[in-house]
C-alpha cells in the first residue's frame, strides 16, 4: 500500500537505475512527486478527424491500425516501423524510427491515441514519431498535457506515469490553509489543487491550482514580514530626537544641492529614528544616487544623541572609501570617526591613529561615534557603549539576530537599521520578501552625473571597445573588462584569468592590466581593487566580484565580456561601476548569441537608464530567484507564485493582514503557524 513516505524506488516501473535519475531531482518519495510540478502544458484538446490534419502541424488523432510492419532503413542501418492508423473519415502513415519493441506491441485492431508533428512531403502526409497511447483516458497523446522538469535518462512520459500512481495520495496530504479560510477567498482545497496541476481537464483547472498554490505561498511570506514587522514594533529601541540645528548646517556645508529623492529618504529616516521601537528601512537608488550622504544625516543625528552608528561595508575597498569620505562630511561637527576592518592593524579617526585593542576600547567607552567596517565587526568581540544605528551596504537580509549580536550591555534597546542598496526591487518584490522593511526610493541621479552610454557589440565589433579603452587610458582615465567566469569552461565563456593573460600580452599591452575574481585570497583581492581604486591600474579585469564593493570615479570605461549571461539587474550593477563623475562614460556590452530575444533584453539597456524601470523589466523576463539568487536574497524562489501577478501579490496581502488583525499567533490555524514561523527564520537567519 502505498503512503506519502513511499520510496519512489516502489512504484511501478521505477527501478534503481530509474530511481537515481529521480534522485537528481530530489525526487525520493511518493510526496516528492506529488510535488514536483509541471512548468508548462501543451495543448492536445481538440482532437483532430484524421481527413483535416495538415502537414507542419501538431496534432492529436484517434484511430485503428489497419496494417504495420517494419523495414531496415537502407541509408540510415535503422529499424523503420510504419503503419496505417484510420478513423471515420480517412487513414494517415504513421512511422517510428528505431523503437523496434514497437513491433511487439502494436498490431492491426488496436486502437491508438496518437499525438506528434505532420510532415507533408512527396511521400504524402506523415506522422513522425508520435507519442501513442491504447488506454481510453490518455495521459500522454489528448488533452492537456503537462510538461515536466527533467533530467538526463528520464522522459516525460515516465515522470507523468510516476505522478498518475501517487496522485491518489494527494488526499492523505494535511492542508495548510483551514476550510473557511479557502471558502473566503474562493480557493481550490490542496487535493483539488494538485489535481488540478497534474491532470487538468481546462486550463481553467490549471489557472485555478495555481491561483491556490501561489496565493499560499505568497500567503505565507506575507505573513512572515507582517509578523516581524509587528515584533519589531513591540521591541525595544533607542529615541534620537531629531537635531535640526546640526541636519541644517550640515546640508549648507554641502558641496552641492540633495536631490528631492534625498530629502525625503533623509526625513524617513530622521522621523523613524524619533520613535521608541526600532527603525527597519532600506534606501535603494541607483549607483551614485547619494544613499551614503543621507546615512551620514542619520549618523549626525545620532552622534548628537550622544549614542553610536555601526557602518557595515561588502568589502575593505569600500569600507575605507565611505571611511575617508564620511569622515570629511562629519569632521566640522566633532564626530568621531574609526575604521575596523579584519585585515586592518592600524585603525585611524581623524584626530590619531589607535591600534585594535585600542579601537575596541574607544567603543567600548564611547569616544568613538562611528565605526565603520566590514563584518568583522559582528565576528569580532566587539562591545559599543550606547550603539542605536547601524547601516548596512547591500544586504538587504541583514536581520533582527545579526543587530542584537551587535548589541552591548551598554544597549537599551535593538539599534534602529538602515540598508542601502543599488539594486533597485520591484514594487511586487518589496511588498513580499522585504515586505518587513519600510522602503525609501531615490529615484534620480545629482543632475552633474552624464548619462552611460551602452552598446551591443558581435565577436567582430570587439575592437572598438579595445580602441575606446586605449584612447581613454591614454588620457588619464580607467576601465573595467568583466568576464562571466574565473576559469576556462566547456560553455566556452570568456574567463577573466584567460582573459587578463591575453589582453596584458596583446591589445592592451601598453597598459597596467591588473585582476580580481573570487578565488584570489582576500588580502590579493584586496591589493588589486586597492591599486585600481589608486590608479595605480589603469584596467581591472573582472568577474562579478566588483558588482558592489568599489568606487572609482576616474573609471570611465567598461567592457562586459558574454553579457547574455547575466540579468539586466546584475548589468545595471557593474554598469553603475562607471559613470561616477561628470565625465562621459561608455559600456559595451558583448554577445557571441545571434537569437533575436537574447539581442532584444541586451538592448533593453541601451535604451533604459533608470535602474527600477530595468528591475521591472528583468523580472518580468527572468523571474526573482534569477535576479538576486537564492543566497543574496535571502529566500527560496516561488515554486508557483509569480511576482509579475500583481493583483495575486495584492490580494494574498490583504488576506494576509485580515489574518493577522483577528488571529495575530495564527493560533486557529497551526499548520499555517508552522509554515509561517519556518519562513520568518528563513528571512533572517541567525
Amino acid at each position: 500500500m502505498l503512503t506519502l513516505d513511499t520510496p519512489v524506488s516502489a512504484l511501478g516501473g521505477v527501478g534503481p537505475t530509474i530511481a537515481s535519475r529521480l534522485k537528481r531531482l530530489n525526487l525520493l518519495t511518493a510526496q516528492d512527486l506529488l510535488w514536483h510540478l509541471p512548468f508548462r502544458y501543451e495543448d492536445l484538446t481538440r482532437v483532430e478527424r484524421i481527413i483535416d490534419v495538415r502537414g507542419n502541424t501538431t496534432v492529436s488523432i484517434r484511430g485503428k491500425i489497419q496494417l504495420i510492419s517494419s523495414r531496415r532503413a537502407a541509408r540510415r542501418r535503422m529499424l523503420v516501423l510504419e503503419a496505417i492508423v484510420a478513423d471515420d473519415t480517412g487513414s494517415i502513415k504513421v512511422v517510428w524510427f528505431n523503437q523496434p519493441f514497437l513491433s511487439k506491441i502494436l498490431n492491426p485492431g488496436d486502437v491508438l491515441w496518437l499525438a506528434g508533428k505532420v510532415e507533408h512531403n512527396h511521400f504524402g502526409t506523415t506522422l513522425v514519431n508520435p507519442t501513442w497511447e491504447k488506454r481510453d483516458n490518455p495521459l500522454h497523446a489528448a488533452g492537456i498535457i503537462p510538461i515536466y522538469p527533467l533530467t538526463d535518462g528520464l522522459t516525460q512520459k515516465q515522470v507523468r506515469f510516476f505522478v498518475h500512481q501517487v496522485l491518489p495520495l494527494r488526499l492523505q496530504l494535511p492542508d495548510t490553509l483551514p476550510a473557511s479560510f479557502l471558502a473566503n477567498e474562493h480557493l481550490l482545497a490542496l487535493p483539488n489543487a494538485l489535481l488540478a496541476m497534474h491532470e487538468p481537464k481546462s486550463f481553467g483547472d490549471v489557472s485555478a491550482g495555481r491561483r491556490r498554490l501561489g496565493f499560499e505561498e505568497l500567503l505565507v511570506v506575507h505573513l512572515a514580514v507582517q509578523q516581524e514587522r509587528a515584533a519589531l514594533e513591540q521591541a525595544p529601541g533607542v529615541r534620537i530626537p531629531f537635531h535640526q540645528e546640526n541636519t541644517v548646517a550640515f546640508v549648507q556645508r554641502l558641496p552641492f544641492t540633495l536631490t528631492p529623492g534625498q530629502k525625503r529618504a533623509a526625513w524617513d529616516i530622521l522621523q523613524d529614528m524619533d520613535k521608541t521601537h526600532p527603525m527597519n528601512r532600506l534606501v535603494e537608488g541607483d549607483v551614485g544616487s547619494g544613499k551614503t550622504v543621507v546615512a551620514a544625516i542619520a549618523i549626525l543625528n545620532v552622534a548628537a544623541a550622544g549614542c553610536q552608528t555601526a557602518y557595515l561595508a561588502p568589502t575593505e575597498v569600500l569600507a575605507r572609501q565611505h571611511y575617508e569620505k564620511i569622515s570629511k562630511l562629519l569632521k566640522p561637527f566633532g564626530t568621531r570617526v574609526a575604521l575596523f576592518t579584519q585585515a586592518t592593524r592600524l585603525l585611524t579617526t581623524h584626530e590619531k591613529p589607535l591600534t585594535r585593542p585600542a579601537i575596541l576600547q574607544a567603543l567600548q567607552d564611547g569616544s568613538v561615534d562611528l565605526v565603520i567596517g566590514t563584518h568583522a565587526l559582528i565576528t569580532g568581540k566587539v562591545a559599543f557603549a550606547k550603539l542605536a544605528l547601524v547601516v548596512v551596504d547591500e544586504q538587504h537580509r541583514f536581520g533582527v539576530e545579526q543587530r542584537k549580536t551587535l548589541r552591548s550591555a551598554g544597549s537599551t534597546g535593538i539599534p534602529h537599521f538602515v540598508s542601502l542598496t543599488a539594486t533597485p526591487i520591484p514594487r511586487t518584490l518589496a511588498l513580499t520578501v522585504w515586505g518587513d522593511l519600510s522602503v525609501s526610493r531615490i529615484p534620480h541621479l545629482p543632475s552633474e552625473r552624464k548619462p552611460i552610454l551602452t552598446k551591443v557589440l558581435d565577436d567582430r565589433n570587439r575592437d572598438e571597445a579595445y580602441t575606446t579603452i586605449l584612447d581613454r587610458c591614454g588620457a588619464g582615465e580607467q576601465a573595467f573588462i568583466i568576464c562571466p567566469r574565473i576559469e576556462t569552461d566547456p560553455t566556452g565563456m570568456k574567463s577573466a584569468t584567460e582573459e587578463y593573460e591575453r589582453l596584458r600580452t596583446g591589445p592592451l599591452a601598453n597598459l597596467r592590466v591588473g585582476l580580481v575574481h573570487g578565488k584570489l585570497k582576500s588580502a590579493a583581492k584586496e591589493r588589486a581593487m586597492t591599486a585600481f581604486t589608486k590608479g595605480e591600474l589603469d584596467v581591472l579585469v573582472a568577474t562579478a566580484v566588483v558588482e558592489v564593493g568599489i568606487d572609482v570615479p576616474n573609471a570611465t570605461v567598461m567592457l562586459i565580456e558574454g553579457a547574455e549571461s547575466f540579468g539586466l539587474a546584475q548589468l545595471h550593477q557593474f554598469r553603475g561601476r562607471i559613470g561616477r563623475s561628470s565625465k562621459a562614460s561608455i559600456c559595451y556590452l558583448t554577445t557571441p548569441a545571434k537569437d533575436p530575444e537574447t539581442l532584444d533584453r541586451l538592448n533593453v539597456l541601451t535604451k533604459l537608464t533608470d535602474g527600477f524601470a530595468l528591475a521591472e523589466e528583468d523580472l518580468n523576463r527572468r523571474g526573482p530567484g534569477e535576479i538576486w539568487g537564492q543566497q543574496q536574497s535571502g529566500f527560496q524562489p516561488f515554486r508557483v507564485a509569480r511576482l509579475t501577478d500583481h493583483q495575486l501579490v495584492e490580494e494574498s496581502r490583504a488576506a494576509a493582514t485580515a489574518l493577522l488583525q483577528t488571529d495575530p499567533e495564527l493560533s486557529s490555524a497551526p499548520l499555517l503557524r508552522a509554515e509561517v514561523l519556518g519562513k520568518r527564520a528563513q528571512l533572517h537567519p541567525e
